[in-house]
């Protein structure tokens, strides 16, 4: 979707293919996918929940004024000069990524294994729980 569309809500449901979405909402915007990857960029929301199976999700310059939530079974989440009030990633096998990520409250990340990496990152809270394979906090 162009970045030129500002939307109420949102609501997108996909089984195979890629979404790219980076357009404004006010209120809250939900994307699922079984297969493919989800993709951000530029975008402003009010809250935002995204789901996918298998695939990656990816965010560049995202604000999201309260809570973003991601569920995640196979793939790897990047996100870079993202902003949020809260942000839980839920999920299996996944390698996370962030540079640039700040919170203003919490992050919660549980997952069965993956790597995780996080750069010119804060939160007031961060709560991680998982099998990890790496770590890596700068």
């Amino acid at each position: 979707m162009p970045n030129n569309f500002n939307f109420t809500s949102v609501e997108i449901k996909g089984s195979t293919g890629d979404i790219n979405f980076n357009s404004s909402c006010s209120n809250k915007v939900k994307i699922s996918l079984s297969t493919g990857n989800i993709n951000l960029l530029d975008c402003k929301v009010e809250s935002l929940d995204l789901v996918v199976s298998t695939g990656d999700i990816t965010a560049n310059n995202l604000t999201c004024i309260n809570d973003l939530t991601c569920i995640i079974s196979t793939g790897e989440i990047d996100f870079e000069n993202l902003t949020a009030k809260n942000l839980t990633i839920t999920g299996s096998t996944s390698d996370v990524d962030f540079v640039g990520v700040v919170l203003t409250e919490k992050l919660k990340v549980t997952l069965s294994t993956g790597d995780f990496e996080f750069y010119k990152c804060d939160a007031n809270t961060i709560e991680i729980k998982t099998f990890i394979k790496h770590v890596s906090l700068k």
